[in-house]
């Protein structure tokens, strides 16, 4: 069995990597699963593990959150490539505040990633990448990229935790009125909802909305299963376009999409594609959230899916020996 190299972010999840460390070296070792462990310092320390990683491990394990997971793909996918070599397939163990992708692929707990790496169940998981208006370079997400609500209340969230560091601890309660706050902070501020000029398909029109999030997974906000037909193993991707005007309108979608009865809400629409465009009204901008990265004050970006996909280690139920031209 070949070697498995771990790259621990030990800051993600406000330290949860670190502390999960012995219970991962543990379970590995549980089932027979030779491994190299590697702590990053920073994320250039991370990007500089990340492609020493690539270059002489065939499988990598990147623990932490949206983030790591985020430049750990984008080093795989960025290195060359010889013909006669694939590029090492990575498997994701959150440690993260959200941890939406690993609960997509199956992978949130280590003895599920454990098992995918054992019986080597991969799968071929597609990329989203963003590219802002004015800006050349595009970046890659793995999970969506996210606007309104999404923004202002992560946002707040991360200021709250600086500033109380002890109710940060405590994630139901604590995080819940952290939340609550945050969404009432975002209407009485004005900050939502938003209008811009949605684009998709050769269509285009006005939306209005509280949340509007581009999904590449079906998870949202900690686990929502938002939209229960998506997979990051499928070539589209899903506009979810919230349409709320109050609190209490938002808390009711909210308990809707707990419950898993918020797809008949009329303040929801959801629109697949392969790629979409969206721009804000003259003289506006947005903030935008590209997988727990926040950018502020764009004026138009548009998504689609790479063309190659990235192979993942995974539990779902996906075809483990389709290719990757898919």
């Amino acid at each position: 069995m070949d070697r498995v190299a771990i790259l621990l972010n030990p800051s993600s999840g406000r330290g949860r990597s670190l502390k999960k460390r012995r219970k991962i070296e543990s379970s590995l070792k549980k089932y027979g699963i030779p491994f190299d462990l590697f702590i990053s310092q920073n994320e250039d320390h991370l990007r500089q593990l990340a492609r020493q990683a690539a270059a002489q491990y065939k499988r990598l394990v990147a623990v932490g959150g949206d983030t790591t997971y985020k430049i750990v793909a984008q080093e795989l996918l960025a290195m060359p490539l010889p013909p006669s070599r694939k590029r090492p397939c990575l498997g994701m163990l959150g440690t993260g505040s959200a941890n939406d992708i690993v609960r997509s692929l199956g992978t949130f707990d280590i003895d599920d990633l454990c098992r995918a790496l054992a019986e080597d169940l991969t799968g071929w998981m597609r990329v989203g990448q963003i590219t802002i208006d004015g800006d050349g370079e595009p970046d890659l997400f793995l999970g969506g990229v996210c606007l309104g609500l999404g923004t202002t209340v992560n946002l707040y969230l991360d200021s709250f935790n600086r500033k109380y560091p002890q109710l940060a601890r405590t994630d139901l309660i604590g995080q819940g009125v952290a939340g609550f706050m945050a969404v009432r902070r975002s209407f009485r501020e004005d900050a939502v909802p938003i209008t811009a000029t949605l684009s998709w398909n050769g269509e285009s029109k006005p939306v209005t909305f509280s949340l509007l999030a581009f999904l590449n997974v079906p998870f949202f906000a900690s686990g929502f299963l938002l939209v229960p037909g998506q997979s990051p193993f499928l070539k589209v991707l899903d506009a979810v376009v919230v349409d709320t005007r109050s609190v209490a309108n938002t808390l009711g979608v909210v308990m809707a999409a707990a419950m898993g009865s918020h797809l008949t809400r009329k303040e929801l629409e959801i629109i697949t594609s392969g790629s979409f465009r969206l721009v804000a009204l003259a003289d506006q901008t947005m903030d935008i959230q590209v997988d727990g990265d926040v950018i502020r004050e764009i004026s138009g970006f548009s998504v689609t899916l790479l063309p190659e996909p990235l192979e993942v280690f995974t539990t779902v139920n996906v075809d483990h020996k389709n290719d990757s031209n898919i």
